[in-house]
């Protein structure tokens, strides 16, 4: 067993994963969906968090700059990652996080207890003994009231992917390069895409999976088809180990994934009729019905399973604060006829009463903020002329349920508000942009825990975007950085070298950033 771990950490020593913040896991969104199942969840802003296989750290040392008054810990087997953790933290001068190395096989409930425990990309690529030591990890050091995230591979949709990193193991592990063996091996599916028959099962496997190869990063291809483990699984059978730990499943991360009603009336009807009121055998059918590859698991303590509910209840839902970009696709008509709302080009959603376009209007001006029920309503009353419907409340209770099983908005439990119009990003989050971007990528995590990637502009501009600069003097910035050559402007197919021409491009990035900065600075 050493061998083993000794291999997979000397792995993740040589090649390490991206370590960025995953939205999935906030304890913010967890204590959410537990809210929407029916459970109540530790308070995060004074929460107590584990990572198990933090990496470097990326996704929880966000969380440490959010809530200083919170306790966060992270191990990982790679000391080469959590090396790189520490040296950041301490950029960061972060007092509140822990990163220590070592084996999650090993980890004991004197480590401590903590509100939501995260397991995020582990589980399928560790040998059984250590998924075990996961789950058990769950149920011995997770709070009472506590939720655990845990996300793996799945069958059925890995199947057909298992072939592939079978190809791609095969020609590695006969002669293979020590200097790149990501690429060699990859030779192999370049192989197979040129002699198979393309109308064959193996052709059109070796055809979908080539475009995964070649779109996503390196690092994540190394561990994902050529890592000692990886050992999909089904859902219920994952769902029966966690049961056997004495952990009860809560629900998926993407609530939407869980609703049958969500994949049309003939996938419906029969799979309620087949499965009662049984949610995991539901979804287990679910996921071949989708071919499902991944799946991000949340556990809750066994003896919560009975509190568990998934019928979304209406009193949950208006406490929840919403967000949503629903502009009109068309005419902005006040009035009862159905009308498609939603983003250019996105699927559109049809919402028949003036009280529901009223919303979506609000919640479209907020965005990408967030507006409590009381909030909401008051924007309907101000937008219909007259008497308020009677039914507006439970018109509008139901927009909010339906954008949480469609997942066409973001719902928590705490407010979220749309940044001002000066260009202000809070100290704290510029040193975390200037600490990543040492470390090649400038990014930060908003407030709905997505990692935003700086680009070269926005990295420029970040360490002056402290509300106080006028854009003249921003500008400025932006030509000094042409000028030492840490920016370069395109005036079509030639770099802008005339002042002039500088200056104008500038200001145009400038209003671009402008733009976009709402959405991308949340913070």
């Amino acid at each position: 067993m050493s061998d083993v771990i000794d291999q997979i950490r000397d792995a993740y020593d040589t090649v390490p994963y991206d370590s960025h913040s995953f939205p999935a896991t906030s304890p913010e969104h967890l204590q959410t969906v537990a809210h929407l199942f029916g459970l109540s969840a530790p308070r995060v802003a004074t929460s107590r968090v584990l990572e198990l296989g933090c990496a470097s750290g990326g996704n929880i040392l966000p969380l440490a700059l959010r809530y200083p008054e919170s306790r966060v810990v992270g191990i990982d087997l790679s000391p080469v990652q959590i090396a790189a953790g520490r040296k950041a933290a301490a950029e960061l001068g972060l007092s509140n996080i822990e990163l220590h190395q070592g084996d999650l096989g090993e980890i004991a409930p004197t480590l401590g207890v903590f509100d939501y425990i995260i397991c995020h990309g582990v589980y399928s690529w560790v040998p059984p003994e250590v998924q075990e030591a996961i789950l058990r990890v769950c149920r011995e050091n997770l709070a009472p009231d506590g939720v655990a995230f845990v996300s793996y591979n799945c069958y059925p949709g890995w199947k057909a992917k298992e072939v592939v990193r079978d190809a791609m193991i095969l020609r590695g592990r006969h002669t293979g390069s020590k200097e790149q063996p990501l690429a060699y091996a990859r030779g192999m599916i370049d192989f197979l895409s040129g002699v198979t028959d393309p109308n064959s099962l193996m052709g059109r496997i070796v055809a979908e999976q080539s475009g995964t190869l070649k779109s996503f990063h390196e690092s994540y291809l190394q561990h994902e088809f050529l890592e000692l483990y990886n050992t999909p699984c089904y859902f219920g059978d994952f769902v029966a180990a966690a049961e056997t730990a004495g952990l009860t499943y809560l629900g998926d991360a993407v609530p939407s994934s869980m609703f049958v009603a969500n994949f049309g009336a003939s996938v419906a009807a029969p799979l309620l009729k087949e499965c009662g009121d049984s949610q995991v055998r539901l979804e287990q059918y679910l996921d071949f019905v989708s071919n499902r590859t991944f799946r991000q698991t949340l556990l809750v303590h066994a003896d919560r399973a009975g509190d568990v509910s998934y019928r979304l209840d209406g009193e949950r839902l208006r406490a929840l604060h919403v967000a949503a970009f629903l502009p009109p696709q068309g005419d902005a008509v006040l009035d009862d006829a159905p009308r498609p709302y939603g983003a250019a080009g996105s699927r559109p959603l049809i919402l028949p009463q003036r009280s529901l376009k009223a919303a979506a209007a609000a919640l479209t001006a907020a965005w990408p903020g967030t507006l409590d029920f009381p909030s909401l309503m008051a924007a309907v009353e101000a937008a219909l002329p007259g008497k308020l419907p009677a039914e507006a409340e439970a018109e509008v209770t139901d927009l909010i349920e339906l954008l949480v099983m469609q997942d066409r908005g973001k719902v928590r439990l705490n407010p979220v508000a749309k940044p001002g119009p000066a260009l202000a990003v809070p100290d704290a989050w510029r040193r975390y942009a200037a600490c990543t971007g040492k470390a090649g990528m400038a990014r930060i995590a908003n407030a709905w825990h997505e990692s935003v990637v700086l680009d070269v502009v926005e990295r420029c501009l970040i360490e002056h975007l402290d509300g106080t600069q006028e854009d003249e003097a921003l500008i400025e910035r932006l030509i000094e950085a042409v000028a030492t050559g840490d920016l370069t402007f395109k005036i079509a197919d030639r770099t802008a070298s005339d002042p002039e021409d500088i200056r104008r491009c500038a200001r145009e990035h400038l209003d671009r950033v402008r733009a976009r900065f709402p959405e991308r600075f949340v913070l």
